[in-house]
């Protein structure tokens, strides 16, 4: 279907766009790079192509490239929040730049504070670094960042009780259906994570 909207000069750019996206997500950079060879300078160097481009390098095992191409997005684009956001999810699977990781995901947040994921990574990390407060605060306000979306909710819900936070998840419930005082999905599911970790 892309590669017929490319075919047709439709959408080009946007049809290019996701098709790369969906090579990298098959984890086939070298159809990524033949996309990205169609490419124009100015589109190579817009945010989201540079960080697609840092993902296939990446996945070529460039990891030095890769990150320094994440940097230079970064210092391309510094008010926006979907760089620092990649940098963070490299950054915290090392435990030594895991506070480079909290960092980034702060700037993440600060730029973009709707941004559910930033908040949500950020308090993997805390978790990670034994902070659970500073995790469990994370949680919920990755629920708060999208309150309509249930999906969100209910995942956080179900973090703060691994977290042993239950009176953090009961307020999220209370919060929740006072938003949505009809909700039965809410209702069951919530009550059935609380069941199922043997609170009541």
């Amino acid at each position: 279907m892309l590669k017929s909207l490319i075919a047709a000069d439709f959408q080009t750019d946007t049809a290019r766009g996701r098709l790369i996206e969906a090579y990298l997500r098959l984890r086939k950079p070298e159809l990524a790079r033949e996309e990205m060879n169609n490419l124009s300078e100015q589109q190579l160097n817009s945010l989201s192509i540079m960080l697609m481009r840092a993902d296939m390098l990446a996945l070529e095992g460039k990891e030095a490239e890769s990150n320094d191409l994440i940097d230079q997005a970064i210092q391309d684009y510094p008010e926006e929040s979907l760089a620092y956001l990649k940098r963070a999810t490299r950054l915290m699977s090392d435990r030594q730049t895991m506070p480079d990781a909290v960092a980034d995901l702060t700037r993440a947040i600060e730029l973009n504070p709707t941004n559910a994921d930033a908040y949500r990574f950020r308090s993997l990390v805390h978790a990670e670094m034994g902070r659970m407060d500073d995790a469990a605060r994370d949680i919920v306000a990755s629920a708060e960042a999208n309150p309509d979306s249930l999906q969100l909710r209910l995942g956080a819900i179900n973090r703060l009780i691994e977290l042993d936070r239950e009176q953090m998840a009961s307020d999220l419930v209370d919060t929740a259906l006072k938003r949505r005082p009809t909700d039965l999905s809410l209702m069951m599911s919530a009550g059935d994570m609380f069941t199922n970790a043997g609170l009541h």
